[in-house]
């Protein structure tokens, strides 16, 4: 599934094979190209979640199913793109995300092989760990030394191991990470080593996201003059309830993590009732429910130009046949069902004239409104 050029979210439903022996205990099942059906005693449902996939695909195609190309092209284009990963634990999301070949290095090779100066833009890599509010940097110098980076890169992650803040953007009410170690990436075998480096620090039941960015290849900015953010794709591994006899260790974790979570299904929720809403005002009351501001969960403010339809995202939800994951399966297909719905085109068509809701600072809070470019590439 591709994303066509005017497309603002995708949506990819992922359902992992079954462990042998326990095929008769699965309720899940891929029903169609865009189908899953739930198997239950008391009412078998069927839920539209896109596009839906059975384990037999593989990374490359998954890539080009998720529009993983359309992603590479928007931000060379100098748009943001996010790709955001969702399910259970132990459904492959982690592995679909930062395996062998996962999307993280797809998306950095794709990025490496594609017609840019290298002399003037390079790109550029950060990993950071989300638990509630709190950052952590996963590509300290400490972890590029047990990655074995080159000398070179090591010192440059030296010149950049400031503390991590959260830069709000008073233009839009979104959020950036600064001060990461930001690594930049030549070669496939650099990425792979950063990954492997971020991941051994990673704690079960926290949020990981990747910011694969094009920078200039200069740090200092001729003139003086401000210089404007870089454009981005954002790859966002969300934890979620891990199963109790899998990850003991991870509950603590996961209960600091879990409110984001929750918030962000509430606002996808929203967004995909919002799409077909019909009475006006009712369609007005749900906007406002899923409107993101800054006292909204770090994690929101992250991903917030996605949740207005400002940048490309894709939903890639990963999830288990099996009957004792159904509670963690259905949350997942509700929120792949909800994110399949939204158009931000028919949303902003039927917000017409009403203005945005504003805070007590001005910032304007839904902007459902065409895609925020930077400076081409």
């Amino acid at each position: 599934m591709t994303m066509a050029a005017g497309d603002r979210w995708g949506v990819v439903c992922r359902l992992r094979s079954p462990p042998t022996g326990s095929e008769g205990a699965c309720v899940v099942s891929v029903g169609g190209s865009h189908t899953l059906n739930l198997q239950s005693l008391l009412r078998p449902r069927t839920f539209f979640v896109g596009h839906a996939v059975d384990s037999s695909v593989g990374s490359a195609e998954l890539f080009e199913r998720i529009g993983g190309p359309g992603a590479i092209a928007r931000v060379l284009a100098g748009e943001d793109a996010f790709v955001v990963a969702c399910g259970q634990a132990g459904t492959g999301k982690t592995k679909a995300m930062l395996g062998e070949d996962g999307l993280v290095r797809m998306a950095c090779e794709r990025l490496l092989s594609s017609d840019i100066d290298h002399s003037s833009v390079r790109v550029a890599i950060t990993f950071a760990e989300l638990c509630a509010e709190d950052v952590r940097d996963l590509l300290s110098p400490a972890a590029a030394k047990a990655a074995a980076v080159t000398d070179a890169a090591a010192s440059a992650v030296a010149r950049h191991a400031d503390a991590p803040v959260v830069i709000f953007d008073a233009r839009d009410g979104s959020a950036r990470l600064g001060g990461l170690t930001q690594m930049a990436c030549r070669e496939g075998a650099l990425v792979r080593q950063l990954v492997l480096a971020a991941q051994a620090r990673r704690q079960p039941g926290a949020h990981f996201v990747v910011t694969i960015s094009l920078e200039p290849a200069v740090d200092e900015q001729q003139g003086g003059s401000p210089r404007a953010p870089a454009p981005r794709l954002v790859l966002a591994d969300l934890a979620s309830a891990p199963h109790p006899l899998h990850a003991p260790g991870a509950q603590q974790q996961q209960r600091a993590s879990g409110p984001a979570l929750r918030a962000l299904l509430d606002v996808v929720l929203a967004l995909g009732q919002a799409t077909t809403e019909r009475s006006a005002r009712k369609r007005a009351r749900l906007l406002d429910a899923a409107r993101v501001h800054a006292d909204s969960p770090l994690l929101l403010r992250l991903i917030a130009p996605a949740l207005r339809g400002q940048a490309a995202c894709v939903w890639l939800c990963t999830l288990s046949p099996l009957r004792s994951d159904l509670g963690g399966s259905l949350r997942t297909m509700r929120l792949a069902a909800a994110a399949a719905q939204v158009d931000f085109s028919r949303l902003r068509s039927a917000d017409g004239a009403r203005s945005p809701p504003r805070d007590e600072q001005g910032l304007s809070l839904i902007h459902i409104s065409e895609p925020t470019r930077r400076t081409p590439i």
